[in-house]
C-alpha cells in the first residue's frame, strides 16, 4: 500500500477506517503513528535532506 499512499491513490483515513472496522490495530498504529512521525521529523528536523540526519 506504501506506493498509493506515496501518489495519493488512496486516502491514509480511507485505509485507517476500514482497518478498524476489521480489527487490523497493529496495522492502524503503524499506519497513523508512523506516517505522523516521519512527517514530524521531516517538519521539525534541522535538516531532513542530509546525510547527518540519519541517526
Amino acid at each position: 500500500m506504501s506506493a498509493y499512499l506515496h501518489y495519493g491513490m488512496v486516502s491514509p483515513l480511507t485505509l485507517a477506517r476500514e482497518a478498524e472496522e476489521v480489527g487490523a490495530d497493529k496495522y492502524v498504529n503503524e499506519l497513523i503513528t508512523w506516517r505522523e512521525l516521519a512527517h514530524s521529523f521531516c517538519k521539525f528536523g534541522t535538516d531532513p535532506h542530509q546525510l547527518s540526519a540519519i541517526p
